[in-house]
């Protein structure tokens, strides 16, 4: 079992892309079964509609081509391939076992899942006109390449939009938001597998995540304009809408 190792492994482990993509199969093929129910309660049931507040959001596009990065067990790739039926969806994730629960699920037609990495997307140039992710930007072993890489693959003036943990400037606030963030998950990794740690990367992955204003810059950086941007949740988390240069 993985269970115990993850809060002595991760601080390590997230500093090494390689280890931290590893790192990420092996957390989300281990909860991948208890995934929809954690992140409802870790978000006081507040999580869908985040995610439909998101993809309400997105433009109206004819036939849009779309993908859905770390789309886990599927909740915005649906909500995606509902909101455009005469267009196609792609959900992708890191974890076979995530996926397994997603294709479990009643989709819409016009989506498929596939296994992959998003900094190293196997499409070609401008293959996309909207991008979106749910809990991704968080969980990239190297923000720009993976910023890099969404621009590679998303149309001149294509959309994408992100639903993640947002990092305040204020450092009070930032101790603040991890140590709530590190007890809630503690008490869950309790509560669901019998261990606190399970979920204790949370706050370690935050803790060297941008601040809301550095994240700002890489995407200004890496090529898109933010749109707009709603904080949830006291400001951890964000909604933001962003459109390719």
């Amino acid at each position: 079992m993985i269970i115990g190792k993850f809060n002595l492994q991760s601080q390590t482990r997230l500093l090494d892309q390689a280890q931290k993509i590893q790192l990420n199969k092996d957390l989300f093929t281990e909860v991948a079964a208890k995934y929809d129910l954690v992140t409802r309660l870790l978000s006081f049931g507040r999580d869908h509609s985040w995610k439909v507040y998101l993809v309400r959001t997105l433009p109206s596009v004819q036939n849009p081509k779309c993908l859905d990065l770390a789309c886990g067990t599927g909740d915005i790739s649906r909500l995606i391939a509902k909101k455009y039926p005469e267009g196609s969806c792609v959900g992708l994730d890191l974890t076979e076992e995530m996926l397994k629960f997603a294709q479990e699920k009643s989709s819409p037609c016009n989506l498929d899942y596939v296994q992959g990495n998003m900094q190293s997307l196997a499409y070609p140039d401008e293959a996309f006109d909207l991008i979106t992710g749910g809990y991704a930007l968080r969980n990239s072993p190297n923000l720009d390449l993976s910023l890099k890489e969404i621009k590679r693959v998303l149309k001149v003036g294509g959309v994408a939009g992100f639903l993640d943990f947002s990092k305040s400037s204020n450092k009070y606030y930032q101790k603040i938001c991890l140590f709530v963030l590190r007890l809630w998950g503690t008490f869950w990794g309790v509560i669901l597998h019998g261990d606190g740690d399970i979920y204790g990367y949370l706050a370690d992955s935050l803790e060297k995540y941008p601040t809301r204003d550095e994240l700002h810059k890489k995407f200004s950086d890496n090529g898109f304009i933010l749109l707009r941007e709603k904080l949830v949740f006291g400001g951890m988390l964000a909604i933001s809408v962003l459109r390719r240069k």
